[in-house]
């Protein structure tokens, strides 16, 4: 199987920076865990090919592919620095050109960086909900760091980078178990005689249905069928030529809707 596809992406259009620094070092935190092929949209290069369009379908084939590799990817790894409380609007233009349905499912890892603590829940309170529109699985660790995390645009803090540790772990644990499931299912489909489950909607085989109705054995000797919506209610003592039967209700509602008289009793 062909190794997976993260994607990073980073929202800010500056250099150097330190939100690139951030997406960069999960990235790398993922790699060391996993055998992955790496991408970074940095839009520092990024912003003038993607920016030029407004929508998908007028992207360059240079942007078109950026997109393509965003919606196709098997974890994204977004980050964004806080501009007057949320994401930059240059971030919100790149998800403003992935169609809506594409990120279903997809695993992304949310991360920002700051002026001052004060804006640590942007991640939840801004970058959670953007995820949610678009059905993606945005992961439970999200990692937030300020300017004092950084020296020189490394991230040298040891709690945050505690934090993209544990993000990474999220992110290769969810990976790992989508691809046991897609191997288990892509084993199981080769097994000889393997047959999946029938649904009854498409492969119930139809029962024939009784058509003979009889209550009653008359002295003459004729036959009694009962079927099965005809349960035996009264028996007489042996030798009795006689064999009371009564009619379930389905059997009654039946007879109403074809406009037939209800039996007698």
């Amino acid at each position: 199987m062909s190794k997976l596809n993260v994607v990073g992406i980073s929202g800010s259009p500056s250099r150097p920076s330190r939100t690139t620094a951030l997406v960069s070092a999960v990235l790398d935190a993922i790699q060391d865990e996993e055998a992955i092929d790496a991408k970074l949209i940095d839009l520092a290069d990024s912003a003038p090919t993607l920016f030029a369009s407004s929508s998908y379908d007028r992207l360059s084939t240079a942007g078109r592919e950026m997109i393509d590799d965003i919606e196709t990817a098997d974890l994204l790894i977004v980050g964004t620095p806080v501009y007057r409380g949320s994401y930059t609007g240059a971030f919100r233009h790149v998800f403003d050109l992935v169609r809506h349905d594409r990120l279903r499912g997809t695993p992304v890892i949310l991360t920002a960086t700051g002026g001052s603590p004060m804006h640590g829940l942007v991640t939840e309170h801004q970058l959670r909900p953007l995820f949610g529109f678009f059905g993606a699985l945005s992961l439970p660790t999200t990692v937030y760091a300020t300017e004092s995390d950084f020296e020189n645009y490394m991230l040298v803090s040891n709690p945050v980078r505690q934090r993209v540790a544990a993000a990474a772990s999220d992110a290769v644990r969810i990976l790992a178990q989508r691809t046991h499931s897609i191997r288990s299912k892509a084993a199981a489909a080769t097994v000889p005689g393997f047959r999946s489950k029938c649904r009854p909607a498409s492969c119930a085989a139809a029962k024939p249905a009784s058509t003979s109705r009889s209550c009653a054995t008359s002295r003459n000797g004729s036959g009694c069928s009962t079927p099965s919506s005809i349960r035996p209610s009264t028996t007489t003592s042996p030798g009795s030529p006689t064999v009371r039967c009564s009619v379930t209700a389905s059997t009654t509602r039946s007879r109403a809707r074809a406009g037939m008289p209800a039996p007698s009793r």
